[in-house]
Parts: structure tokens; sequence; C-alpha cells
């Protein structure tokens, strides 16, 4: 009796393991992707994406950014924790390059992983959703308000970064906002509340492929965070991961 009960409690605790524990296994010839969170999002609001992603054979991995709030610090520092996971997704599976995904402030810190952190050799494909490319009016707004564009900008230098004309972004796009040989697709929502104007503020403008959600589902009304859990939006996703056309099929 006893040892049946430890054979079942050690079979059970395999099986906890193994759900809690599991890692994406790489299918064979693919490509893993990292998706990278935004700011002050936890990271299982990837997990819907991820889902989507890996039931059309993607080997998908996810991440959110660094911090007690998620991604307030500076980019540049969130940048680096970034590259420090993609490069063990390349060692967990063995592959070469990755493709990564990054919804707002995370496509920001996957561009600076790019640009200035040794991603463009690493980097095969790039996809944003609403991020800020050339930063949002909002944070401007928030930023000249007495007092609480202060307190911001103290609790949040991720928030005072993405203003429009900051100096990060400013840097970080110069020459280009499309450096390597990296293929881009920028995808943003005509109902974004957040980065502003919608859809333009989430386009990049030297190159790669910008498009609304809202060309492919004109009545698709997903707003910020909405991206994260739009099916639209993920096949867009899969597609530009695919290389092909832009296709919501």
């Amino acid at each position: 009796m006893v040892k049946r009960f430890v054979v079942s409690f050690v079979a059970l605790g395999a099986l906890l393991g193994s759900m809690v524990g599991a890692q994406p296994v790489q299918a064979a010839g693919s490509v893993p992707v990292l998706i990278v969170g935004g700011l002050v999002e936890p990271q299982f609001f990837l997990n819907t994406l991820q889902s989507s992603l890996q039931s059309r054979g993607f080997t998908v991995f996810t991440m959110a950014l660094p911090g007690a709030l998620a991604g307030t610090q500076d980019i540049g520092v969130s940048a680096q924790a970034v590259a420090a996971e993609a490069r063990q997704v390349l060692a967990r599976t063995g592959s070469k390059q990755l493709d990564v995904v990054g919804h707002s402030e995370g496509g920001l810190a996957l561009r600076f992983f790019i640009k200035n952190l040794g991603g463009a050799a690493l980097v095969r494909r790039y996809v944003s959703l609403g991020t800020p490319q050339h930063g949002t009016q909002l944070a401007n707004i928030i930023g000249a308000i007495p007092i609480l564009g202060n307190l911001a900008g103290a609790i949040c230098t991720a928030c005072t970064e993405m203003a429009v004309g900051s100096t990060f972004l400013t840097t970080l796009n110069s020459p280009t906002d499309v450096p390597g040989a990296v293929s881009y697709t920028a995808l943003g929502t005509t109902h974004d509340e957040l980065v502003i104007p919608a859809p333009q503020a989430s386009f990049l403008r030297n190159g790669g492929t910008s498009a609304a959600v809202q060309q492919f589902n004109p009545a698709d009304a997903t707003l910020h965070v909405g991206l994260l859990f739009d099916p639209t939006t993920a096949a867009l996703t899969a597609s530009a991961l695919r290389g092909g056309p832009l296709s919501a099929s």
C-alpha cells in the first residue's frame, strides 16, 4: 500500500513538473520566436498570442520586460535583458537566428537590441504591435502637466523616453528606424488609445511594412493592449513571421 502510494506520488510529481517547467520544443528546421511584452505588462499577458502562434506551428518563447513594474526603467537597460533572453533562446534551440515580436515598449527594446547589442546578426524577422516607433503624443501631454509630469518621469524613465522628440528615440531612429538586414513589420490599430496618433504612431518610417489591423478587418475594435489577444492581429503576426504578404486568413 505504501509502495503504491509512493509510486503514485512520484508519478504525479513528474506530471506536475512537466506541466510547470516545460519549455517549447523546436520543430525541425524552424526558427524560434521570442515575444517581448510592454510597459507594466506581466508575462501571462503574452499567453494568448503565444498559443495562437504555437497552434500555427511556431516555436514560441515569451518574456516580460525587467523590473518590479515591467519596463519602467531606461529602455536601453531593459534591452540588455532582452538581448540576454534572445541568446538563451538560441542556446536552448540550437538555432543561429530567431524571430522577435514586441508589444508596445517591447518593440523599442527589441530595436535597441538589434541596433546596439548585436541583434542585427541574430534577428531574422521583427514584428511590432502598437509600438510607439517615433513616440506617442500621450507621453508629451502627460509630461507637460505640472507635478504629474515630474512624478511620471521620476517613476517611469521609459515613459519620458517614449515621448515624441525624446533624445532616446531621436538616437534610436538615426540614421534609420530599420537597421540591419532584418525584415521589419509594424502593426497598429486605429483604436489605439495610448500610442497616438493612431495608427500612424505605431508605424516605421524608413522601410519595412507598416499596417493597421483594420486594413484587413475593418470591424476590428481592438485597443492597445487588446492587440495581444486579437485573432486578426495574431493572424497578421503569423503571416509576417512566415515572410509572405500580410494576410489575416
